[in-house]
Protein backbone atom coordinates (compact mmCIF):
# COMPACT_ATOMS: atom_id res chain seq x y z
CA UNK A 1 0.00 0.00 0.00
CA UNK A 2 1.67 3.03 -0.66
CA UNK A 3 1.94 5.88 1.57
CA UNK A 4 0.22 9.22 0.47
CA UNK A 5 2.21 12.34 -0.40
CA UNK A 6 3.40 14.58 2.19
CA UNK A 7 1.96 18.16 1.31
CA UNK A 8 4.96 20.97 1.59
CA UNK A 9 5.24 24.29 0.68
CA UNK A 10 6.67 27.80 1.05
CA UNK A 11 4.34 29.83 2.88
CA UNK A 12 4.95 33.41 5.35
CA UNK A 13 4.56 33.35 8.67
CA UNK A 14 4.01 35.77 11.31
CA UNK A 15 5.48 35.22 14.51
CA UNK A 16 3.85 37.13 17.92
CA UNK A 17 5.65 35.14 20.48
CA UNK A 18 8.61 33.05 21.35
CA UNK A 19 9.51 31.66 24.20
CA UNK A 20 12.54 29.30 24.98
CA UNK A 21 11.68 24.98 26.12
CA UNK A 22 12.74 22.04 26.22
CA UNK A 23 11.34 18.68 25.59
CA UNK A 24 11.33 15.60 27.72
CA UNK A 25 14.36 14.68 26.98
CA UNK A 26 15.60 18.30 27.63
CA UNK A 27 16.21 19.09 24.35
CA UNK A 28 16.40 22.87 23.58
CA UNK A 29 13.12 24.31 21.62
CA UNK A 30 11.33 27.07 20.76
CA UNK A 31 7.97 27.90 21.40
CA UNK A 32 6.52 29.73 18.91
CA UNK A 33 3.07 31.13 18.52
CA UNK A 34 2.14 31.43 14.83
CA UNK A 35 0.14 33.03 12.76
CA UNK A 36 -0.41 31.10 9.05
CA UNK A 37 -1.62 33.19 6.03
CA UNK A 38 -4.48 30.53 5.53
CA UNK A 39 -6.21 31.02 9.16
CA UNK A 40 -9.44 32.84 9.24
CA UNK A 41 -9.50 36.41 10.63
CA UNK A 42 -11.32 35.16 13.66
CA UNK A 43 -8.51 33.26 14.43
CA UNK A 44 -6.84 35.74 16.38
CA UNK A 45 -4.50 33.55 19.14
CA UNK A 46 -2.82 31.29 16.07
CA UNK A 47 -1.21 27.96 16.51
CA UNK A 48 1.57 26.65 19.02
CA UNK A 49 4.48 24.66 17.19
CA UNK A 50 7.60 23.46 18.86
CA UNK A 51 10.85 23.70 16.79
CA UNK A 52 14.47 22.77 18.00
CA UNK A 53 17.40 24.82 18.81
CA UNK A 54 19.56 23.37 16.51
CA UNK A 55 17.48 22.92 13.10
CA UNK A 56 16.20 26.65 13.04
CA UNK A 57 18.03 29.78 12.95
CA UNK A 58 20.17 30.81 16.03
CA UNK A 59 17.87 33.72 17.15
CA UNK A 60 14.14 33.72 16.22
CA UNK A 61 11.89 37.35 16.89
CA UNK A 62 8.34 38.02 16.48
CA UNK A 63 8.08 39.16 13.11
CA UNK A 64 7.16 37.56 9.03
CA UNK A 65 9.21 35.03 8.13
CA UNK A 66 9.37 32.58 4.78
CA UNK A 67 9.96 28.89 5.59
CA UNK A 68 9.05 25.16 4.30
CA UNK A 69 5.98 23.72 6.40
CA UNK A 70 4.55 20.25 6.00
CA UNK A 71 1.16 19.16 6.68
CA UNK A 72 0.57 17.07 9.47
CA UNK A 73 -2.65 15.59 11.56
CA UNK A 74 -6.10 17.14 11.36
CA UNK A 75 -6.89 18.99 14.48
CA UNK A 76 -10.15 18.13 16.72
CA UNK A 77 -13.27 20.07 17.00
CA UNK A 78 -14.18 21.68 19.89
CA UNK A 79 -16.86 20.01 21.81
CA UNK A 80 -19.35 22.84 21.54
CA UNK A 81 -19.03 22.42 17.21
CA UNK A 82 -19.48 18.45 18.03
CA UNK A 83 -16.08 17.07 18.82
CA UNK A 84 -14.42 14.60 16.72
CA UNK A 85 -12.05 15.80 14.15
CA UNK A 86 -12.11 18.25 10.64
CA UNK A 87 -13.18 17.17 8.04
CA UNK A 88 -9.97 18.76 6.18
CA UNK A 89 -11.64 20.81 3.46
CA UNK A 90 -9.11 23.56 4.63
CA UNK A 91 -5.86 23.79 5.24
CA UNK A 92 -6.32 25.97 8.63
CA UNK A 93 -8.07 22.37 9.80
CA UNK A 94 -4.60 21.12 10.10
CA UNK A 95 -1.47 21.24 12.10
CA UNK A 96 1.66 22.02 10.38
CA UNK A 97 5.57 21.87 11.37
CA UNK A 98 7.87 23.61 9.82
CA UNK A 99 11.16 21.82 8.35
CA UNK A 100 12.78 24.57 6.36
CA UNK A 101 13.70 28.33 6.74
CA UNK A 102 14.19 30.87 4.15
CA UNK A 103 16.70 32.82 6.39
CA UNK A 104 18.97 29.43 6.55
CA UNK A 105 19.87 29.16 3.06
CA UNK A 106 16.34 27.65 1.45
CA UNK A 107 16.70 27.80 -2.20
CA UNK A 108 12.48 27.23 -2.71
CA UNK A 109 11.34 30.29 -1.15
CA UNK A 110 8.61 32.00 -2.74
CA UNK A 111 9.53 35.24 -4.48
CA UNK A 112 9.37 38.30 -1.82
CA UNK A 113 9.05 41.63 -2.20
CA UNK A 114 12.02 43.11 -3.81
CA UNK A 115 13.19 46.27 -1.80
CA UNK A 116 13.31 49.32 -2.97
CA UNK A 117 17.08 50.26 -4.02
CA UNK A 118 19.38 52.23 -2.25
CA UNK A 119 20.47 55.41 -4.85
CA UNK A 120 24.22 55.87 -4.18
CA UNK A 121 24.75 59.93 -4.46
CA UNK A 122 27.32 60.87 -6.44
CA UNK A 123 30.28 62.53 -4.11
CA UNK A 124 29.97 65.63 -5.36
CA UNK A 125 33.21 68.75 -5.37
CA UNK A 126 32.49 71.25 -2.76
CA UNK A 127 31.91 74.54 -4.45
CA UNK A 128 32.79 77.18 -2.50
CA UNK A 129 30.51 80.02 -1.90
CA UNK A 130 31.97 83.19 -3.07
CA UNK A 131 31.19 86.21 -0.26
CA UNK A 132 29.17 89.10 -1.79
CA UNK A 133 30.58 91.77 -1.85
CA UNK A 134 29.55 94.67 0.54
CA UNK A 135 27.58 97.35 -1.69
CA UNK A 136 28.21 100.86 -1.04
CA UNK A 137 25.40 102.85 0.65
CA UNK A 138 23.62 104.77 -2.50
CA UNK A 139 21.82 108.06 -1.96
CA UNK A 140 17.71 107.51 -2.15
CA UNK A 141 16.52 106.90 -5.42
CA UNK A 142 14.25 109.53 -6.80
CA UNK A 143 10.55 108.50 -6.76
CA UNK A 144 8.05 107.79 -9.71
CA UNK A 145 6.39 111.12 -9.83
CA UNK A 146 3.45 111.82 -11.86
CA UNK A 147 3.07 114.91 -13.98
CA UNK A 148 0.24 116.27 -11.29
CA UNK A 149 2.20 115.54 -8.54
CA UNK A 150 5.68 117.44 -9.91
CA UNK A 151 3.08 120.48 -10.90
CA UNK A 152 2.27 121.28 -7.00
CA UNK A 153 5.47 120.34 -5.73
CA UNK A 154 6.67 122.70 -8.05
CA UNK A 155 4.19 125.18 -6.52
CA UNK A 156 4.60 124.78 -2.79
CA UNK A 157 8.56 124.43 -2.89
CA UNK A 158 8.14 128.13 -5.21
CA UNK A 159 6.10 129.79 -2.44
CA UNK A 160 8.54 128.48 0.57
CA UNK A 161 11.38 129.72 -1.62
CA UNK A 162 9.56 133.56 -1.90
CA UNK A 163 8.74 133.27 1.47
CA UNK A 164 12.14 133.23 2.46
CA UNK A 165 13.49 135.43 0.30
CA UNK A 166 11.21 138.56 1.30
CA UNK A 167 13.48 139.40 4.22
CA UNK A 168 16.41 139.86 1.48
CA UNK A 169 14.55 141.61 -1.39
CA UNK A 170 15.85 145.13 0.09
CA UNK A 171 19.73 143.57 -0.79
CA UNK A 172 18.57 143.15 -4.05
CA UNK A 173 18.75 145.74 -6.14
CA UNK A 174 18.14 144.28 -9.27
CA UNK A 175 14.59 142.38 -8.94
CA UNK A 176 15.99 139.82 -12.14
CA UNK A 177 18.33 138.51 -9.46
CA UNK A 178 16.12 138.09 -6.61
CA UNK A 179 13.46 136.11 -9.15
CA UNK A 180 16.86 133.52 -9.68
CA UNK A 181 17.84 133.38 -6.67
CA UNK A 182 14.04 132.41 -5.68
CA UNK A 183 14.32 129.63 -8.84
CA UNK A 184 17.49 128.36 -6.94
CA UNK A 185 15.78 127.97 -4.17
CA UNK A 186 13.16 126.36 -5.60
CA UNK A 187 15.08 123.58 -7.09
CA UNK A 188 16.97 123.32 -4.40
CA UNK A 189 14.01 122.37 -2.72
CA UNK A 190 12.47 119.99 -5.20
CA UNK A 191 15.32 118.25 -5.33
CA UNK A 192 15.80 117.37 -1.42
CA UNK A 193 12.05 116.35 -2.09
CA UNK A 194 12.17 114.02 -4.79
CA UNK A 195 15.70 112.51 -4.19
CA UNK A 196 16.80 113.30 -0.26
CA UNK A 197 19.73 115.16 -1.20
CA UNK A 198 20.52 118.82 -1.27
CA UNK A 199 21.31 120.83 -4.35
CA UNK A 200 23.82 123.67 -3.58
CA UNK A 201 23.46 126.19 -6.28
CA UNK A 202 27.19 128.23 -7.57
CA UNK A 203 25.73 131.00 -5.90
CA UNK A 204 23.50 130.27 -2.42
CA UNK A 205 22.28 133.50 -0.88
CA UNK A 206 23.44 134.58 2.58
CA UNK A 207 20.46 133.36 4.68
CA UNK A 208 22.50 134.89 8.35
CA UNK A 209 21.05 138.18 7.75
CA UNK A 210 17.57 136.85 7.91
CA UNK A 211 16.13 138.68 11.26
CA UNK A 212 13.10 136.71 11.61
CA UNK A 213 12.72 132.76 11.09
CA UNK A 214 10.48 131.31 8.48
CA UNK A 215 8.04 129.24 9.20
CA UNK A 216 6.97 126.05 6.87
Amino acid sequence: MNQPEVERRWTSIRISEVSHTTDRQDRPQYKLVVHFEWHPLSNTWGDNLFVYKDQCPPVIEAGTHNVLVERSTLKKQSDSAGGGFHDGTQDWMYRWKIVEWESMGGNQAPVTPIPTPTVQETPQTPVSTPQTPSVPTQAPVARAIDENQMRIMRQSTLKCASWMMVPLMKDFSNPSLAVQRTEELSEMFMEYVISGNIKVADETPDLTSLEEEVDF
